[in-house]
């Protein structure tokens, strides 16, 4: 993963226990869609998301209920720019690529991965427009499914009015009539960014759920717990913003580092998308000396945590050069 400065092994802490109150962690009974994260397909389903539909696949009307989910996803099954949101009713009775200038405003969005929420305006047309998700109705065949700002200045060109960078909701573009396009993202021009969906890479796939998208208050991470299990996160600035801390990433020298109580290990990308991130109590030997730096440590009887969606699984953990 860290091939060709594609990502760089990382190393995060935070305080408090990594065992969070019982009223503190999703849970998984509860009917509100926010409190089901997940980040790959297998998650997903084991939280009562059901995929409907990949693109490629014929289109039809998709037997979306109340919460629906869209994103890429990879052929191992990992999800990525996975957000969801209430199903717009035209959704139920047309597939969403077969909709033209369809506009739901101030509809709020949950990223999958972490529950980071955003309120904007969904678009799904197949027209052609000519600019980013910021123009309005256009005519012919092109096709767009993306996100911008809510109650903002329409019009191609007005770059004010795409989501902020760090919104990272999917900008499925250039399928006309089709069932297939380009994978990017919302923040981009129409010939801007990335195509995750390059070379069979991923496909733009929908989910749905039932419930509703507004969680109990008492069924979603609280970002005051003490405990680490809760601070769930995806990339760099959402995880500072639950109090973790990047300590120290794979080339720089390596020096006893101040690890609290918890520590989180992982691969970041130069966008600051974490690759399989995963923290647990800090063992007393990493304190001491530099993890890189310790001969054949063993942690026996380790529960460690997936920071994307909460899975634990106890192991063993070992550092050693």
């Amino acid at each position: 993963y860290c091939s060709g400065d594609s990502a760089d092994f990382v190393i995060f802490t935070t305080q408090g226990s990594d065992k969070a109150p019982a009223d503190d962690v999703p849970k998984d009974e509860s009917p509100g869609a926010a409190a089901k994260l997940c980040s790959n397909e297998a998650g997903c389903s084991a939280k009562g998301w059901k995929l409907l539909w990949t693109g490629g696949e014929a289109k039809t009307i998709l037997p979306l209920e109340a919460i629906t989910m869209v994103g890429y996803m990879k052929p191992d099954g990992e999800l990525l720019h996975a957000w969801h949101f209430q199903t717009p009713e035209s959704w139920k009775s047309t597939h969403p690529l077969d909709l033209f200038y369809d506009v739901t405003p101030n509809l709020e969005v949950t990223r999958a991965g972490d529950g980071t929420t955003y309120t904007g305006e969904l678009v799904a047309s197949y027209g052609n427009y000519g600019g980013g998700c910021e123009c309005g109705r256009g005519g012919g065949s092109w096709g767009r499914i993306c996100l911008r700002r809510a109650n903002a200045n329409i019009g191609c060109g007005v770059a004010d009015t795409r989501v902020p960078v760090d919104v990272d909701f999917p900008y499925l573009r250039a399928y006309g009539r089709g069932s297939d396009g380009q994978c990017a993202l919302s923040h981009y021009n129409w010939n801007q960014g990335s195509d995750y969906c390059s070379g069979d890479s991923a496909d733009f796939v929908i989910f749905t759920t039932q419930g509703s998208d507004k969680a109990p208050a008492d069924d979603v991470p609280k970002d005051e717990s003490p405990g680490a299990a809760a601070k769930l996160c995806s990339n760099e600035a959402g995880c500072s913003a639950k109090g973790w801390k990047l300590l120290w990433t794979g080339g720089e020298a390596k020096t006893i580092l101040p690890l609290e109580a918890i520590t989180m290990v992982g691969y970041m990308k130069p966008d600051g998308e974490l690759l399989h991130a995963w923290h647990f109590q800090t063992p007393e030997s990493w304190k001491s000396t530099h993890p890189l730096d310790l001969f054949y440590d063993v942690t026996p009887n380790l529960e460690v945590t997936r920071a994307s969606d909460g899975t634990t699984y106890t192991g063993e953990l070992v550092a050693s050069y």
